[in-house]
């Protein structure tokens, strides 16, 4: 990152390291990992990224409910699959490919309303970098570091 007429990394920022998983055509964000390494060939079982991602002390997120203005990920497997924290409820690149639904609320509903604990998320989902900064995430911690916000 930088600033003009001054350097950058002042420490207001905190960054996590995190990946993009493309299984078949479901993905999942793994956020605050070390290691990636996804097994193409094994293309219809999720639980397992979730599970590492966890092991490395992470957090999945689902991503994009409503690609394609269909259910690209069925509201069966989601309610399948343990241990993620939460799923994009907005994602402004489908707004702005107009791909699909970018809001996926009724998702998030129908996850709550099942006893799935999850938690909503906004993401830019930025592969086009003018597009960045239309979604946000606001995190109410009790101090500024990544342990905390986790």
């Amino acid at each position: 990152m930088t600033e003009i007429g001054k350097t950058a990394g002042d420490g207001k920022l905190i960054l996590f390291q995190g990946v993009e998983y493309k299984r078949a055509k479901f993905q999942m964000l793994g956020i605050n990992i070390n290691k990636y390494d996804d097994d193409k060939d094994n293309s219809n079982n999720h639980q397992d990224i979730i599970d590492e991602v966890k092991r490395q002390g992470g957090f999945t997120i689902i991503c994009h409910p409503h690609l394609n203005a269909g259910d690209y990920w069925p509201i069966e497997k989601l309610k399948g699959l343990n241990g993620y924290l939460g799923i994009e409820i907005y994602n402004n690149n489908v707004r702005l490919n107009n791909s699909g639904r970018a809001v996926a609320t009724d998702v998030w509903d129908e996850l709550l309303s099942s006893g799935k604990r999850v938690f909503g998320f906004a993401n830019d989902d930025m592969h086009i970098f003018s597009r960045v900064g239309g979604a946000y995430n606001m995190v109410l911690s009790p101090e500024k570091s990544k342990e905390s916000i986790i």
